[in-house]
């Protein structure tokens, strides 16, 4: 059986849903049925302390708990480890922490553009392939 007719499981990184896909789509970008965010379509593995199912390029969601008491604590370590900081390096930090925001939020909208620009292209070159038939 060739590689590219076998099924492979991969697992959205932001919502846990475990998907299996034809093994062609292995390492492609794919957005996940279940919330819609788009990721690299990665073989999942299995988490080394649970077992579950995981996305190998982050942590295992049921390890790594995502509740609104865990996300406290992890706030509350950073901001203490923050003030523990001179204030002259805390100033910084948080200027280069607003400048990497807006970076990001450029990328991620230049990312959308080119998303829609290689859609846009593959609709082009199907197009031609159907002329290139008749």
């Amino acid at each position: 059986m060739a590689a590219d007719t076998l099924k492979i499981t991969v697992v959205c990184p932001t919502c846990d849903n475990n998907m299996e896909l034809p093994g062609e789509k292995k390492n492609m970008r794919i957005e996940c049925s279940k919330c819609g965010n788009a990721f690299m379509a990665y073989e999942a593995v299995p988490c080394e302390s649970c077992g579950k199912l995981r996305h190998p390029r982050h942590q295992c969601r049921a390890c790594v708990p995502d509740n609104d008491m865990a996300r406290k604590y992890r706030e509350n370590v950073a901001r203490e480890a923050l003030n523990r900081l001179p204030e002259d390096v805390r100033t910084v930090l948080k200027f280069e922490s607003g400048k990497n925001a807006r970076l990001f939020e450029e990328m991620a909208q230049r990312i959308r553009e080119l998303e829609n620009q290689m859609s846009e292209l593959e609709d082009e070159m199907e197009e031609l392939k159907g002329k290139e038939d008749e």
